[in-house]
């Protein structure tokens, strides 16, 4: 597995109101596609129109809108499940 560090770089485009989160997000994935979709459903809100009925589309899994970089060197471990790793957040 790999670390990702997935990085917002247009928040105000209108496909951040189907996430929950805008910020930095950590990831453990074997690839970036894999971390994106992590992300993306991690954060995802229920669907939203606009006004002329375009669907809103996961702003994680795209590229315009989220830059991903492997991490080279992290205190997390490479070792487990694809998984979101920051920010850490627990389903009650």
């Amino acid at each position: 597995m790999l670390i990702w560090r997935l990085v917002p770089t247009d928040t105000l485009d209108p496909n951040w109101q189907v996430s929950s989160h805008r910020e930095t997000v950590i990831v453990r994935a074997a690839r970036e596609c894999t971390a994106r979709d992590a992300a993306a459903a991690a954060f995802s809100v229920p669907e939203c129109r606009s006004a002329r009925g375009a669907v809103r589309v996961a702003p994680w899994r795209l590229p315009y809108l989220v830059r991903a970089e492997p991490i080279e060197h992290s205190s997390y471990s490479l070792d487990g499940p694809t998984e979101v790793l920051a920010p850490s957040f627990r389903l009650t």
